[in-house]
């Protein structure tokens, strides 16, 4: 599984921005390499929602279950996501001073089954995916100030 991290910087107060992450209906407004996102359980966003996401990879629609694992209020996000051939854990974390906050995204990659031996031919695919989401997420975030 590779391992991405990027970091984002957004003139928003840290809530504002924690929030707008935590809810991953949101997801298609900033990430490039999502088509659709819609919850699929719980009520709203929280420690053990689900969404099914759509993400376009490798020539065909990919979808994916992520479920938000870990939540501390304006500090960490931990949600998982799984396919038949991908797996994902995006770890997200918050800090701010009184005008910025910073989120560090980092995202784990990888594929599963008879795809696993080949993941390392993706790792430049994912690492420029990630890169596109956090650069989504820093516009996305900055416009709504």
């Amino acid at each position: 599984m590779g391992r991405y991290i990027e970091t984002v910087e957004a003139k928003v107060p840290i809530e504002k921005a924690f929030n707008y992450v935590l809810d991953f209906t949101n997801v298609p407004e900033w990430d490039p390499g999502v088509t659709a996102s819609r919850q699929i359980s719980g009520d709203g966003p929280g420690r053990g929602a689900q969404y099914e996401v759509v993400a376009p990879f490798a020539g065909r629609d990919v979808t994916l279950i992520y479920t938000v694992e870990e939540l501390i209020p304006n500090e960490r996000i931990v949600i998982e996501g799984i396919s038949d051939r991908t797996v994902a854990k995006d770890i997200i974390t918050f800090s701010s001073d009184p005008t910025t906050t910073w989120i560090v995204y980092e995202a784990n990659l990888g594929l599963k089954g008879i795809l696993k031996p080949l993941e390392f031919l993706f790792n430049g695919s994912f690492a420029k995916l990630v890169k596109r989401a956090a650069e989504g997420l820093e516009g996305a975030l900055n416009a709504r100030k």
